[in-house]
């Protein structure tokens, strides 16, 4: 469901006390550095990566139901992107869901190599592989980006440039395109998205990226998903919901998943043109 927009940010100043504790906005950098620290604190890579997509995989079935009567697209990278995508793969064909999924350049981190291999054996039956061109003769109802994620800078080249200009097409086309973390193409940091594919959901883990923030017209709907990070615990304890609860975040105002908003932390607001003093979120009271 998509939410409105609640007034202007900027429109009036903001203070500590009118607006309670602070949720941080990472940059690609950060969001790295907390990876490494969940890792580093006994969370293995690859259980984020299932975390991930499961997570996924639940706000599609739970959005676009029922999925048996849609037709469904995953795209998938080399990375762990393209390995959350495995993972939102298998995890929909454990539903008895039909999946056509195009690895669109081959897998080469372990965690995506080990994804994809999991996602062949155990759901052959409804997991379906196909060349980057013959998606683009078909008709579907909704096409999952899992290309590129957060660490990706620079325009999307080669293969991948190609399969953005598909997503472009299915989408013009009537399909609905999910992103896994960001938009391909678009900059976690800089929220450059020149080349980047346009979204009307965007699904992203732990913490909201900066360059999300930056450039809203590529995310759509930008929905914060709990994966295990100590950094989604905060995000969740912060704004007092249940750990795993999405967090709803429209055009200028984030809303929880009970409707309750939650100002974005802008210091000043001009058009379009946002400008970050603190990458911050500031929850309302």
């Amino acid at each position: 469901m998509r939410h409105s927009s609640a007034g202007t940010p900027g429109a009036e100043p903001f203070t500590r006390d009118r607006v309670g504790p602070l949720v941080r906005v990472v940059t690609a950098a950060q969001s790295a550095a907390r990876d490494a620290a969940a890792i580093a604190s006994g969370t293995p890579s690859s259980l984020l990566m299932e975390h991930a997509g499961e997570a996924t995989a639940r706000e599609i079935a739970r959005r676009f139901a029922p999925l048996h009567s849609r037709r469904l697209l995953v795209l998938c990278g080399s990375g762990n992107n393209g390995g959350d995508g495995w993972v939102i793969a298998r995890a929909l064909a454990t539903r008895g869901i039909s999946v056509d999924v195009c690895e669109v350049v081959a897998a080469r981190t372990d965690g995506a190599i080990a994804a994809r291999a999991s996602a062949r054996s155990e759901n052959s039956r409804h997991i379906h592989e196909l060349p980057l061109g013959e998606s683009r003769s078909t008709t579907y109802d909704i096409v999952v980006d899992a290309m590129l994620g957060t660490g990706s800078v620079g325009t999307p080249r080669g293969a991948i440039a190609e399969a953005v200009a598909v997503v472009a097409e299915l989408r013009a086309a009537g399909a609905f395109m999910v992103a896994v973390d960001l938009p391909t193409g678009l900059d976690a940091t800089t929220g450059d998205a020149t080349h980047a594919t346009v979204a009307d959901y965007t699904f992203t883990y732990g913490s909201a990226k900066r360059g999300q923030l930056i450039d809203r017209g590529v995310c759509g709907e930008l929905v914060v998903l709990d994966i295990g990070l100590a950094a989604s615990a905060e995000l969740a304890r912060m704004l007092k919901v249940a750990p795993g609860s999405p967090v709803l975040i429209g055009r200028e105002v984030a809303y929880l998943a009970d409707g309750r908003p939650v100002l974005l932390g802008i210091n000043t607001y001009r058009g379009d043109a946002y400008r970050f003093e603190a990458d911050l979120y500031r929850p309302l009271s």
